[in-house]
């Protein structure tokens, strides 16, 4: 597969991906230094024996959030569907501001993806083209900030709307029992027209996140083991699952947390759109994705 058709493929499913994961259609910190990452402590045997044991799980998992204002981290994605294929870049974050993520072959930057509070822009180098639009129109209008997507891609709780998940936002949310050492939270009435719910395995580590709007297929965000970072445990990787008519995406983001750059290490960026660059609309992506 030719390099310009392989990076198509994988942007415009990208964008799928991560509009899935903002709900759509259905998507003080420690030391600046790199630290390399460990498997987060958990608890040698979490067990559910009540209630009250599951409301103490909860309030140990927000506990171990570390707060963060910037972060630098390399990514790889793959995708298994629509087609097989695998890229690596970098994403940028700006707590509750920012995510880029920018996508490189043999070093040269080649596309972006650049989500803010007002916009989402998706940027392809190669075809010189891009797709633009407010952030209210891509998330359907659903009260998500940014700093919910960059939970949701980190493998963290998150309250929509709100900048930091706590524990009496959970209050009025269903905490059901799954095993001894398992459980599902659903918060209720958080987004018009969207369930969606956290499952724990074991009872100390968030494992998946499953959300669905309406009668359309759910979307399922697997997470793996947390490890440790200087901002509190984070997951290295999100697989992502999602099927509605042709449109299909099985896809993983990889993150490589070891050679992290944290805060005052890490410069921002805002991606360039070239004076000859053709805009195209979401719908033209979401019509060649269904079409692969």
């Amino acid at each position: 597969m030719n390099i310009s058709l392989k990076y198509t493929l994988f942007l415009r499913s990208l964008t799928v991906c991560l509009s899935s994961l903002l709900l759509v259609g259905i998507a003080s910190c420690g030391s600046s230094k790199n630290v390399a990452t460990q498997p987060a402590a958990v608890s040698s045997s979490p067990t559910l024996q009540s209630d009250a044991d599951i409301d103490r799980q909860l309030s140990a998992v927000i506990g171990s959030y570390g707060s963060w204002q910037r972060l630098r981290v390399p990514v790889t994605v793959e995708i298994n569907r629509p087609k097989n294929i695998s890229i690596s870049g970098t994403a940028i974050m700006e707590r509750d501001k920012s995510v880029m993520i920018m996508l490189k072959y043999f070093g040269f930057e080649v596309g972006s993806l650049y989500l803010t509070s007002d916009s989402v822009t998706v940027i392809d180098k190669i075809h010189k083209s891009y797709a633009k639009e407010s952030i209210r129109s891509f998330l359907s209008g659903f009260n998500v900030s940014v700093a919910n997507v960059q939970d949701i891609l980190l493998g963290r709780l998150f309250v929509p709307g709100q900048p930091t998940a706590s524990v009496s936002a959970f209050d009025k949310a269903e905490k059901e029992r799954v095993s001894a050492d398992e459980w599902i939270l659903i918060p209720r009435g958080a987004l018009k027209g969207v369930d969606y719910g956290f499952r724990f395995s074991p009872a100390d580590l968030l494992s998946a996140l499953i959300c669905q709007s309406g009668a359309n297929p759910p979307v399922t965000c697997v997470y793996d083991t947390p490890v440790s970072t200087p901002a509190g445990p984070m997951s290295a990787e999100i697989s992502v699952s999602y099927e509605r008519g042709k449109s299909v995406i099985d896809a993983s983001l990889q993150w490589n947390l070891s050679k992290a750059k944290w805060n005052g290490d890490v410069d921002l960026r805002v991606p360039s759109i070239g004076k000859d660059y053709k805009r195209i609309s979401s719908s033209d992506i979401s019509k060649i994705i269904s079409k692969l």
